[in-house]
């Protein structure tokens, strides 16, 4: 035959031959593949019917810890979640089915693995894994995603060891913060606080018009978010923009209890719930975070038709949760103290400084204590500091500014860090609750009344001080309503619907606006025993100026618009002033006056005048005693009124 059929055939044995055995290989063994992957999925569906029963029989879909993962919460419509999202869950009715919901996320921690470990559900929804895994000991083998690196270097780098729970004061210029803010930090072991992370839940909208702002919130409009962002952005959103101070409870929480909480405020990235201003806001769904860490604390449970954020601060210390507590003042706060310790002429340099008007060779040889120099020379640099944060001047004016400041400062040496140190005032959870019952008997031109007044949030100028911002006046749904002895009846004296007062004290550092404005019913009388009410809306801008003795004194330029049955014409419209004090004598007592006259030219024509002085008597945190006078004219009608009211808190 030759070498050719030779060669053919040493070809065919050992190049073509295997390739052959391959493929027939193949084919043989396709059904022993198919069988063998057939049998492993028998066997992990019989793996995850063993963990259902095993669940059910445990009846984990009904343990609270589930209940707190998923939001459950019973109300008129049965058991439901408070989560709208519906990516959140992995049963069609997972909202309201906790057992079918705990179904199918079992099923749902099999499925195939995925490049991103984010998007599977072991890593997506890892607080749930990590409970599901200890309570039914699932067997990490069996599992196709059994790691989530992803979630694993970002615990690395929080390295959390604590968590502090954070309360941001009122801030009456914006609808969102006028109760205040809370949120959350994760705490590493050796890093400033300010390098930390902080856990955040807000409505996502880009909407300022405060009224529509106000409305689509209370109408839960808005989507809200969790959101993990800097806590050093927040604080200089805070204590910088907004002049905000800011207290930091650190919780008594264990390192397994932080885990968990750490666990959830990853599971809940990117999911939404309907916001709701005065339940379902801020404050709320953060007590959902300390539930996860300690789920037998039932935190969420305690609040049915409104929630405040310093009330979250007040029920966390109830249960004992707070370990530390610190005081973060703000950079308005920090100005204004250094500011008490200079005269009128150093604080003039300290501006002069401060805004490019004078060269610090010129302050410094006209101030005498090398004291006064250097509290000048910070002074100087923080209302630098301010004014570029409040974009008054650019950064390059700021930094040639404020490097000519700190060089000055560099030659002055250092002082005692007490002068510096801003005193911490009354804390906020030391203050009265916001729901507020009254009663009060008294005289209008000597007609006796009895006086029932209801209000559920938050704070009045006549309200004990403690704790609260000594210029602001929030109220919502406040009514009063009396029962006059001559008459035998009951009637409404007054329902607001909102009624906001806020008084800014402006000196040479800080010149911000006062302004109120308040809608409701109220009492219009024109003649004795007239009880008809009107719609009154009545809105003001001012000036609000600090005396010595904790007094602020307040004139403000008004207009108001009434409507009603009680005006001849149906209507009026006017505009006028108020004046007014302030003034707090004792941890114990305060007084409030004011007056304020209004003259209705458009519609039914007249003057209307109201002037009261109150005083006030804080027996305990929680009642109050107080004085009131007052005189009131309507076109021609004219009263004089005294009365005692008592006051509870809760």
């Amino acid at each position: 035959m030759g070498c050719i059929p030779f060669f053919w055939l040493h070809r065919m044995l050992f190049r073509r031959i295997p390739r052959l055995l391959g493929t027939a290989a193949l084919v043989i063994g396709l059904p022993l593949s198919v069988a063998g992957g057939d049998e492993r999925d028998r066997e992990t569906s019989a793996y995850i019917e063993q963990l259902i029963e095993q669940a059910d029989a445990l009846r984990l879909h009904e343990a609270r810890y589930w209940q707190v993962l998923m939001h459950y919460h019973r109300g008129l419509l049965g058991l439901r979640s408070r989560i709208d999202d519906p990516g959140f869950f992995l049963a069609p009715d997972g909202k309201t089915n906790p057992r079918a919901e705990l179904h199918a996320t079992l099923r749902a921690f099999f499925r195939p693995a995925t490049e991103n470990d984010l998007e599977h559900p072991v890593c997506r929804f890892i607080g749930r894994f990590a409970w599901l895994r200890d309570e039914l000991n699932i067997d990490p083998e069996r599992l196709p995603m059994p790691d989530c690196e992803t979630y694993n270097q970002v615990y690395r780098q929080l390295r959390p060891v604590s968590a502090t729970l954070v309360f941001a004061d009122a801030y009456m210029n914006n609808p969102a913060s006028m109760f205040g803010h809370t949120l959350i930090t994760f705490d590493a072991p050796d890093r400033n606080r300010l390098l930390s992370k902080a856990v955040n839940y807000a409505a996502v909208t880009e909407e300022t018009f405060g009224p529509f702002f106000a409305f689509a919130g209370i109408f839960g409009l808005y989507h809200g978010y969790y959101s993990i962002e800097p806590y050093h952005d927040k604080v200089e959103e805070y204590t910088d923009l907004s002049y905000r101070d800011m207290w930091e409870y650190t919780l008594d929480l264990t390192q397994e209890e932080v885990d968990r909480m750490v666990r959830h405020t990853w599971e809940m990235q990117n999911t939404y719930s309907h916001y709701f201003f005065f339940n379902e806001n801020c404050s709320f769904n953060i007590l959902y975070l300390i539930e996860a860490a300690r789920p037998s604390l039932h935190l969420t449970d305690r609040f049915f038709f409104w929630v405040i954020p310093m009330d979250t601060v007040k029920l966390v210390r109830r249960e004992g949760l707070i370990r530390d507590v610190k005081y973060r003042p703000s950079k308005s706060t920090k100005i204004l103290h250094l500011a008490a310790q200079l005269d009128r002429e150093q604080q003039e340099w300290a501006l002069a400084l401060a805004r490019g008007r004078a060269e610090p060779d010129d302050a410094l040889g006209d101030v005498t204590t090398p004291e006064a120099r250097i509290v000048m020379m910070d002074l100087a640099a923080e209302y630098a500091q301010f004014l570029y944060t409040d974009r008054q001047i650019d950064r390059d004016t700021y930094t040639r500014r404020f490097l000519r400041l700190l060089q000055a400062r560099s030659r002055l040496g250092r002082l005692d860090e007490d002068l510096y140190a801003v005193p911490e005032p009354e804390r906020p959870e030391d203050g009265h609750g916001p729901a507020r019952l009254r009663l009060g008997i008294g005289t209008r031109d000597r007609n006796a009344f009895v006086s029932l007044h209801l209000r559920p949030a938050y704070h009045e100028l006549e309200d004990p001080p403690a704790g609260y911002d000594p210029g602001a006046q929030i109220q919502f749904l406040p009514a009063e309503f009396r029962y006059d002895t001559a008459r035998d009846r009951w009637r409404i004296e007054r329902l607001d619907i909102v009624d906001i007062f806020s008084l800014s004290p402006r000196d040479r550092f800080f010149q911000p606006l006062s302004w109120k404005v308040r809608s409701g019913f109220l009492q219009t009388p024109r003649t004795a025993g007239d009880d008809r009410l009107a719609y009154s809306l009545n809105t003001g801008a001012g000036h609000t100026y600090r005396a010595p003795g904790n007094t602020l004194f307040y004139v403000l330029w008004e207009i108001e618009g009434l409507a009603g049955g009680v005006l001849d014409k149906g209507y009026a419209a006017g505009a006028g002033g108020s004046l007014g004090a302030v003034s707090r004598h004792h941890e114990r007592a305060h007084s409030r006056l004011q007056a304020r006259a209004i003259y209705f030219g458009l519609g039914d024509e007249h003057v209307s005048v109201r002037a009261e002085a109150t005083t006030t008597f804080s027996v305990n945190r929680s009642s109050a005693l107080s004085l009131r006078l007052g005189h009131g004219r309507e076109e021609n009608y004219r009263f004089n009124e005294a009365a005692i009211v008592g006051s509870i808190f809760f």
